[in-house]
């Protein structure tokens, strides 16, 4: 009998019932046991530690693991779980013989606490049903359900299903995420988090507590890294809009002074026909704010990454959707994060930029260079507003000499000479590890309920760093 053929014998049970039931040692709940007895994180901790004093070939968990189990796949995405081993004609458990169970003092959850199943529903609390798969066990003097888990059911067990029911959705989503190719590679670090990374002569839970934030910080940047080596490859052109801007820059300039008729009229139209749509790391984390979501949940729901062609970083821009291209924030015409907006969407029919000599190495040029305006040819709305430059960008909030803006523009500037230099000596594998961090950097390491600018500034300096010290450990490694 297989977990769900056990689970489909099962019903839900009141702590304050009784059920008649009596072991008599006859061994029949642990046979016909094929793929039915999970074992969870815990389970393999405690009979590892139990084993390893009996058996000398037992030192680890990875030990433990490759002799007495077996791998379950619960979904297509790499999410598995580890069942015991079964052995004979009648699928007994690997740890039975003559009717006792082998491991008694460590044995699994699931056997402990039989003939109930106990998980934690969504307060919190622990639930419990009564498996009734093997029916002549029900008979004899009834048994107390809270008695009987007080006994068997420990706080520790309590406080890890807490923890891994807690983390089971996101470590899951992360693992869709990363590609079929790619997907050996995602089992491996679930294998090493959940099972194998752990010290026996040290508490559990401490351990798994930390190895659960570092399996997703892992599967992460797996997925981060997956998502840019896909980019690279598959975006090379730059937006027709853009190379419009590019190509009549001089033209479209505009002094913080001058003027400039727009009168907005809320048609929706420039949220169309768009594939020029860039986020700086502030407008992420202002947009994922304003929707409670996490930078990298914001990214997987709306935008797409993409390797910039001249700069050489990765890019972040809303996905267009639809035949008509339309921003995927926009709701019956309106913008569905107005009070969040991206500046480029803010600042329309304007935009802006920082202009240096193409021959320009100081970062600390961006400081001393002023931000320079364009007006964009305009489609929509009508005319018959009047606005100065100055009036239309601060109406929004925005200074006109935007420290901010200036601060992503340096650390542009700063990024892309470490990573042009980069390129020129690590391998393509090395670099698509170096995007990765990058990206992570930028656009990902936010508390979106702590100040941006001081997040952003730490992260940047950091990135910076770490790039500019890359180049002396290749060539030392090289070396060596």
């Amino acid at each position: 009998m297989n977990i769900e053929e056990v689970l489909s014998t099962t019903h839900r049970i009141s702590p304050r019932e009784r059920v008649p039931f009596h072991c008599t040692c006859c061994g029949e709940c642990c046979r016909h046991v094929r793929q039915s007895v999970p074992l969870e994180s815990p389970d393999v901790f405690r009979l590892t530690r139990l084993l390893r004093e009996k058996d000398k070939g037992i030192i680890c968990m990875d030990d433990f693991i490759a002799r007495y189990t077996e791998l379950a796949l619960l979904d297509e995405c790499g999410y598995f779980m580890l069942m015991l081993k079964v052995t004979g004609v009648d699928d007994a458990c690997i740890f039975l013989k003559e009717n006792r169970c082998m491991v008694h003092a460590a044995k699994p959850r699931t056997c402990r606490i039989y003939p109930f199943v106990a998980g934690i529903g969504d307060d919190g609390q622990p639930e419990y049903l009564v498996s009734r798969e093997k029916e002549h066990h029900f008979k004899g003097p009834a048994v107390h359900v809270k008695a009987w888990m007080k006994r068997r059911f420990t706080e520790e067990d309590k406080a890890f299903l807490r923890m891994d029911l807690g983390s089971a959705r996101d470590i899951a989503r992360l693992m869709r995420r990363i590609p079929e190719f790619h997907r050996q590679q995602a089992m491996l670090l679930f294998w090493r988090y959940k099972y194998s990374d752990f010290d026996l002569d040290q508490p559990f839970l401490t351990q798994y507590a930390k190895n659960l934030q570092q399996l997703k910080a892992a599967l992460s940047l797996l997925a981060i890294f997956c998502i840019l080596r896909y980019s690279i490859k598959r975006r090379s052109k730059m937006d027709q809009r853009l190379r419009h801007i590019v190509e009549h820059y001089d033209e479209m300039c505009i002094g913080t002074d001058e003027h400039f008729r727009f009168h907005c009229k809320q048609c929706g139209k420039c949220c169309i026909n768009r594939e020029d749509i860039l986020l700086n790391p502030k407008d992420l984390y202002n947009i994922s704010k304003e929707l409670g979501l996490a930078p990298r949940d914001t990214i997987a729901q709306y935008c797409e990454v993409y390797l910039g062609q001249n700069s050489r970083i990765p890019i972040v821009r809303l996905k267009p959707r639809g035949s008509i291209k339309r921003c995927p924030l926009l709701r019956d015409r309106k913008c569905s994060v107005h009070n969040a907006k991206p500046t480029v969407c803010a600042l329309f029919p304007l935009g802006r930029s920082i202009k240096l000599d193409a021959k320009e190495t100081d970062p600390n040029a961006i400081e001393r260079a002023r931000i320079q305006y364009i007006i964009n040819s305009i489609e929509c709305g009508d005319r018959s507003e009047e606005h100065t430059v100055r009036e239309w960008v601060e109406s929004f909030g925005i200074p006109i000499h935007d420290n901010d803006f200036i601060a992503w523009q340096k650390a542009l500037f700063s990024v892309r000479q470490q990573i042009v230099e980069l390129e020129k000596m690590l391998p393509d594998k090395s670099m698509e590890r170096v995007w990765s961090i990058t990206y992570q950097a930028l656009y990902l390491n936010y508390d979106i309920q702590e100040d941006f600018r001081k997040q952003f500034q730490k992260n940047s300096d950091r990135l910076i760093d770490a790039l500019e010290h890359l180049p002396a450990l290749w060539k030392e490694l090289s070396h060596e």
